[in-house]
């Protein structure tokens, strides 16, 4: 018979199986098929690179990195890399368990332990939108244990499981750029305690052995380790210019509601690291927690939509937890930590279902009682029957295919190369075109010159331009057309030529090569203005014209850059038909030469080009911030070009 003592140490093993299984079954978010949109386009594209072998930082720049794909919560279905995905999720799910576990076994006391599993199963994978929440998390708690490791990993199983985590690691640096500046950090940390726990030579082993990792995966994805400096390069390129491209104005509440959870949580890691200002280990994990709250702020609050607001917010709730109490922290301090702790918490999950309030259909009654269990459920059916999940998704990309058939275009354009100015590259993918993009294929993300000139040179080189685009202006946060990729479509405009429309796009088709040149002889005036002084062009608007805007950010427009967002800046057009167009534009993006006159807003405009038919000529225009007192970011003077 069972003894009284082996139940009891059954159990506690039987609550934790089951609370592994509940917390993977939360975690798990299968590929799932969708209708054609931005993201789901750049989804599409993603795992099209991964099967073509794309060179990441050359071939095509952006965000998220090779294995990018995979990182996506809920991708969009591909039938070539479905079996893999699924593969990916089941084990990096399992792993990201087992570290919140070992986390959750780690806390000082059951109201704690209790809240943890609460806030990480069930809300904060209920209201998270994206994966970057669950991987920053995981990411930072593994690194924790590694430099806090818990008391039954002793010093010869270790090592082992350091290689395992530097193996993991260096897989997901390839996953987004932002994980990969977290991962850098979190190992150099990593090394530095090994450094002082055991020896230099140990920690210099643990960075080189990482580096032979990262380097052997690059290699094993068929990516040439000369492109990784072009990779950093481009990435920081775009990083810098995502907050003031992208940012949206945000809820002035939830920022300085925000500021208040990072102020708390700060200064909770302060305590922590003073009660034992020795300890190396302690003043490395906390630094580690301030730069992943810094990162999800970022990702947050620089463009700040609701759905990017609250996945700074679902770090955040989490993140107290994984500060490791300091040893010997007597009665008085360890109430003081609890109660920083249980604030910072209130906080980010106030804060949280406040943001989650203005989406419909989310409450926390729809969190608790239907999302969260839906998920479970969910995730059970598609593990126990993979085969006819995938059946069934088949069936919807048909349909999809046939939705998007272009079968006009698709004979004319055959084998030849194509791209497509506009963000709904799905519809390529769909139709079996041949594929061939500029390297930021999606030109909203041409954040500043050098990006944009990466994308214009694409486009200007016959020996790299595609043959064929399809072409729809479209607008993002109320951007003007012209603005976004601009060189390239100074490009576009000047070799190619309209061929036909099929369900609203149109075919464009390379012309005769052309070797136009724009030197200073093309400058037809210069001036200097005020932000909201206005500018005519009356006089010259008789002719096709190009406009660049040189507006300079002060000091403080720097530091406020590099730590939260810059104001949306807007161009408001006056047009000779007595019309008022306002429509933003962005200092990175408004210094090279773009479209001004005439006014062009959609591919209807673009064959009235061609075809020499009227289209909106501008009269005037000014730049204006909405906010005066944001004025004070930048320079009041700026120079405005006007070039044929």
């Amino acid at each position: 018979m069972m003894t009284q003592k082996t139940l009891s140490s059954i159990i506690p093993k039987g609550i934790t199986f089951l609370l592994f299984v509940l917390l993977c079954l939360s975690f798990f978010t299968f590929p799932l098929p969708k209708m054609i949109n931005l993201d789901t386009s750049w989804q599409m594209i993603l795992g099209h690179a991964f099967k073509q072998n794309w060179q990441m930082g050359v071939d095509y720049i952006f965000t998220f990195g090779f294995l990018g794909y995979f990182f996506v919560k809920n991708p969009i279905y591909d039938a070539d890399l479905f079996y893999q995905t699924v593969a990916w999720v089941i084990i990096f799910n399992c792993l990201f368990s087992v570290v919140f576990l070992v986390r959750w076994h780690q806390l000082h006391d059951w109201m704690e332990k209790s809240l943890f599993l609460l806030l990480s199963a069930v809300v904060m994978t209920g209201l998270s939108f994206f994966n970057d929440s669950l991987y920053f998390l995981a990411i930072v708690c593994t690194t924790i244990l590694m430099i806090h490791p818990p008391q039954f990993l002793s010093k010869k199983g270790y090592f082992p499981v350091l290689g395992l985590v530097l193996f993991s690691f260096a897989i997901l640096s390839l996953t987004k750029f932002t994980v990969f500046i977290l991962v850098m950090f979190c190992i150099t940390s990593i090394s530095i305690v090994l450094w002082q726990k055991y020896s230099f030579k140990t920690a210099a082993k643990t960075l080189i052995i990482f580096m032979i990792m990262l380097m052997g995966i690059w290699i094993l994805c068929q990516q040439s380790l000369l492109n990784i400096p072009t990779f950093i390069t481009t990435s920081l390129e775009m990083a810098r210019g995502y907050s003031e491209a992208m940012s949206i104005e945000p809820n002035i509440f939830l920022v300085w509601w925000a500021i208040c959870g990072i102020t708390v949580t700060s200064i909770l890691v302060i305590f922590n690291c003073l009660i034992q200002p020795r300890e190396l280990g302690q003043f490395i994990s906390g630094g580690i927690i301030l730069l992943t709250l810094f990162l999800s702020w970022k990702a947050g609050f620089v463009r700040a939509d609701v759905i990017h607001v609250i996945t700074f917010f679902c770090v955040a709730m989490i993140v107290p937890f994984l500060i490791v109490r300091s040893q010997n922290m007597g009665f008085k301090n360890s109430i003081i930590f609890s109660v920083l702790l249980f604030l910072s918490v209130f906080i980010a999950l106030t804060g949280a279902f406040y943001t989650v309030q203005t989406i419909p259909g989310y409450s926390a009654r729809h969190i608790f009682l239907s999302k969260w269990p839906n998920t479970i459920v969910n995730n059970a059916k598609t593990l126990s029957s993979l085969n006819q999940v995938k059946s069934s998704y088949n069936l919807i990309t048909s349909d999809l295919r046939k939705k998007y058939e272009l079968p006009n275009i698709r004979a004319t354009v055959g084998n030849a190369t194509i791209d497509m100015f506009s963000h709904g590259q799905g519809i390529l993918l769909l139709n079996g075109l041949n594929y061939h993009p500029r390297p930021i294929f999606q030109g909203y993300a041409a954040f500043g010159d050098s990006l944009l000139k990466i994308n214009g040179d694409f486009y200007a080189n016959s020996q790299t331009a595609p043959e064929f685009i399809l072409f729809g202006l479209s607008e993002i946060d109320q951007r003007l057309p012209s603005i976004e990729d601009s060189q390239t479509l100074k490009v576009i405009l000047d070799h190619y030529k309209p061929l036909l429309i099929e369900k609203g796009v149109l075919l464009l088709k390379r012309a005769v090569e052309k070797q136009t040149v724009f030197t200073d002889k093309n400058t037809i005036l210069t001036k200097e203005i005020s932000i909201g002084e206005s500018f005519s062009l009356q006089e010259i608007n008789n002719q096709p014209l190009f406009l660049n805007i040189d507006i300079r950010k002060n000091l403080l427009g720097h530091f406020t850059k590099t730590f939260y967002q810059l104001p949306p800046l807007f161009l408001e057009v006056k047009t000779t038909q007595g019309q008022t167009i306002v429509r933003r534009i962005a200092s990175n993006l408004s210094q090279a030469d773009f479209l001004i006159n005439p006014l062009l807003f959609d591919q209807i405009d673009l064959v009235k080009w061609y075809q020499d038919e009227p289209l909106k000529q501008v009269e005037s225009l000014r730049v204006i911030v909405k906010s005066p007192w944001l004025l004070y970011l930048f320079n009041l003077k700026i120079t405005v070009t006007v070039k044929k």
